[in-house]
């Protein structure tokens, strides 16, 4: 089965995209996937258990176990 995609930019939609690699949506892989990827992340950026992370004026916390 083949998946496309479009983008929508502002108010433009571009040409439908064939997607050749990744997870569908609802997948059951999908959310180990973002797990292993999410860790990945959070240990490149060394961020230590119950520390907020700041994203413009918002504070995101996470809690680490």
């Amino acid at each position: 089965m083949e998946t496309l995609v479009r983008v929508q930019v502002g108010n433009s939609i571009t040409d439908p995209v064939t997607v050749n690699s990744g997870l569908r949506q609802g997948d059951s892989l999908s959310p180990i996937l973002f797990n292993v990827v999410l860790e990945m992340v959070i240990r490149e950026m060394k961020i230590e258990p119950q520390e907020d992370i700041r994203l413009q004026d918002m504070s995101i916390g996470l809690w680490l176990c």
